[in-house]
């Protein structure tokens, strides 16, 4: 999940996802964790080998103007006491050249607070490939993820998730303060058993994306820069870099999973809807749907 100089999100393995984010743009990291409150767990320790297409994808709202379908591997170790550490590699499928085009490393610690609550805290360290564009590579160097999730009942969960983005200077055009958001989230959850060890939910999800602008700012003076390096004059000119700090709405999401469980086998169509709520003058930003599938394979032991 890239987009313009951040993007390469929201929430498969744990859930979710490489994101938690819970838009189609996703960074690798956000694919693996899962909500350890989500099902009955037990204290095994977890192999989890996952692999996710998306047939696009957006950050926070931000689509860019042509679509960036993604494959992305990854593996995931969780320890029977909450530590977790997830590995990712996206490739963007829309490009000439070949190569990983992020990687990420993301350990974490997932604390069981109550039979229905999680409190989440993780890391995530982002490698960008050297042959990868300035519009798809970022200067996103690391970012700080906390969650607080609680389920009400047996079917609907809560979750408030806070992201703080921390961008690695690269030059001074892609220069900008680091990015802070806040998304709450709503999750229902049919369930369906199908035998012993199967089973088939159903989970609509809603949420709303609060914080700064700043991933704004990136994607436009990376574009700049990819024209700039092929030649092509553009008339757009480069973002100041606290011209997109301002902190408000960002985006708001409707997602519909499937989530099919076949024994260690785990089969995740979805389909995301995003409407951005910050709409620059300068920037062309439609409402989005996108397409994913994730599959993931399970191995338990003691």
């Amino acid at each position: 999940m890239f987009l313009g100089g951040l993007f390469i999100c929201v929430n498969t393995v744990h859930a979710a996802h490489f994101s938690n984010k819970v838009v189609c743009f996703t960074l690798p990291a956000d694919t693996a964790k899962a909500d350890s409150s989500d099902d009955d767990d037990d204290l095994n320790r977890m192999f989890i080998f996952g692999l996710e297409y998306a047939s696009d994808q957006a950050q926070h709202g931000l689509h860019n103007n042509i679509k960036i379908p993604y494959l992305e591997p990854s593996f995931t170790y969780m320890a029977p006491k909450g530590f977790y550490i997830e590995l990712g590699e996206q490739y963007i499928l829309a490009k000439k050249k070949s190569g990983f085009d992020a990687f990420s490393f993301n350990p974490g610690w997932s604390i069981d607070l109550s039979d229905n609550t999680v409190l989440d805290f993780n890391y995530t360290h982002y490698i960008f490939g050297a042959n990868t564009p300035n519009l798809v590579r970022s200067s996103l160097s690391n970012s700080l993820e906390t969650y607080v999730s609680q389920w009400i009942g047996d079917h609907l969960k809560a979750k408030l998730t806070i992201d703080y983005d921390i961008y690695k200077e690269k030059n001074k055009v892609t220069s900008s303060p680091n990015d802070i958001s806040f998304t709450p989230d709503l999750t229902y959850k049919f369930k369906w058993k199908l035998g012993a060890k199967n089973s088939l939910k159903f989970k609509p999800e809603v949420s709303v994306d609060l914080g700064t602008r700043n991933f704004y700012t990136q994607y436009v003076n990376a574009a700049i820069a990819d024209s700039t390096a092929k030649g092509i004059k553009t008339k757009e000119k480069s973002a100041a870099a606290n011209s997109n700090s301002s902190f408000g709405t960002l985006d708001y999401n409707v997602i519909l999973t499937l989530d099919l469980a076949l024994g260690k086998f785990d089969i995740e169509p979805a389909f995301t809807y995003t409407k951005p709520l910050y709409q620059p003058s300068n920037i062309y930003n439609p409402a989005i749907g996108c397409f994913t599938l994730a599959v993931t394979y399970t191995i338990e032991t003691k």
